[in-house]
């Protein structure tokens, strides 16, 4: 993949009303997501011991990625919610849910939150992030 490709989107001019309004593709390096605690917890609670190392980066390289409805009290500090969805251990459908920051993508050292991570595809019937924990 050539040098210019993996430049972060020109998303530097949005009004603050603009803000990741139109959906801009995540990025697919692990490196440029922050983990919070609510995710770890879900992780270690939720994800084989096995697999706690391999899955969440499997799911940001090559999941099919899902813009999620957010929560705007949320969406600026977590970010816009997208779903990371692959199979995973024993075949079956893993989902990590990201917030993706406006802030990451024109600020190097600002970095986009994966938020959870659970056995299953995102419905609409069932919240996809029933509660969050802190940061």
């Amino acid at each position: 993949m050539s040098q210019e490709s993996k430049q972060k989107p020109q998303v530097d001019s949005c009004t603050e009303n603009e803000r990741l309004t139109e959906y801009i593709a995540p990025p697919d390096q692990p490196g440029e997501y922050r983990i919070t605690r609510h995710f770890r917890e879900r992780l270690l609670e939720r994800v084989p011991e096995s697999y706690q190392a391999t899955l969440p980066e499997k799911l940001i390289r090559q999941g099919t990625v899902k813009k999620l409805d957010g929560d705007a009290t949320n969406d600026d500090y977590y970010g816009k919610p997208v779903a990371f969805t692959t199979v995973g251990p024993e075949q079956k459908p893993w989902t990590l849910v990201a917030g993706l920051r406006h802030e990451a993508y024109v600020n190097s050292d600002v970095l986009h939150r994966v938020i959870t991570i659970y056995q299953g595809t995102p419905s609409k019937d069932k919240p996809v992030i029933e509660r969050r924990g802190g940061d």
